[in-house]
């Protein structure tokens, strides 16, 4: 059975390694008819109109999307909340939704935040100190109502699960709140995890790939390509480490 199947698969990956290589040879083919002089200019020249005249509008976008959207949803979450009869779990599924959508926007904005600032310090520093102090001024900004957000959003989250009651300022409160989850809630964040893991993994190889190709058009450096690669290394020894240690004999999942 297990031949079978290797023999039904092999040809498939094999059509994969073959396209993969003619698209890495044309890539290749391609890099070497570019004047690399040119294409610094031109990506130093794109980098800098970037993080100059766009990043810091960026910044304040940044956080009024995050007030607004975060702060809407709340409401309406609330509002969901209070009209819930301790029955209807389709008022409570509506509700975790839009607290879901709260935790996802705080988290990406101020990943976005730290990446607008550290354009500005590339771009204002030097040039413009006032305008990098407003700057500086929002991302605290930011960081205060990503904060505030998050705890309001756990907090509302708790009406529906009385058997919460971590703090979202504890230090410890990922693994709390694990511990006071259920089985089904469990299980739920063990398939969001594994999909994370492979999404995070695919995403660093096609980054690993950009950044090596980046070495040869660019200045770039060795750094990229090794930071990345120290996040893939970092994530996959990690799983393969937990997975080898819930493995033992008699080893309880907690």
């Amino acid at each position: 059975m297990k031949r079978s199947e290797n023999r039904k698969a092999l040809p498939k990956f094999l059509l994969t390694l073959l396209i993969a290589g003619i698209i890495g040879g044309f890539i290749g083919a391609l890099i070497g008819q570019l004047d690399r002089q040119i294409f610094m200019k031109a990506s130093a020249n794109a980098a800098y109109v970037f993080g100059y005249y766009i990043v810091p509008w960026l910044m304040i976008i940044d956080a009024i999307v995050i007030l607004v959207f975060c702060l809407t949803l709340y409401k309406q979450a609330k509002a969901l909340y209070d009209s819930w009869d301790q029955e209807d779990d389709e008022i409570i599924n509506r509700a975790e939704a839009k607290i879901n959508s709260i935790l996802l926007c705080t988290q990406i904005g101020i990943i976005l935040s730290v990446v607008f600032l550290a354009c500005l310090y590339a771009y204002h520093f030097q040039l413009d100190r006032i305008l990098t102090i407003v700057a500086e001024v929002f991302f605290f900004f930011i960081l205060f109502e990503t904060i505030l957000f998050q705890q309001k959003a756990i907090d509302l989250s708790k009406i529906g699960a009385s058997e919460k009651t971590v703090s979202v300022f504890d230090l410890n409160f990922q693994k709390k709140w694990l511990e006071e989850s259920d089985e089904a809630e469990k299980i739920l964040i063990g398939k969001c995890a594994y999909k994370a893991y492979i999404s995070t993994n695919f995403a660093c190889v096609i980054l690993l790939i950009a950044s090596t190709l980046l070495c040869l058009l660019t200045s770039a450096g060795l750094l990229p390509t090794l930071f990345i690669a120290i996040i893939i290394l970092v994530n996959m020894s990690t799983y393969a480490l937990e997975g080898r240690k819930y493995n033992q004999t008699g080893r309880k999942l907690d």
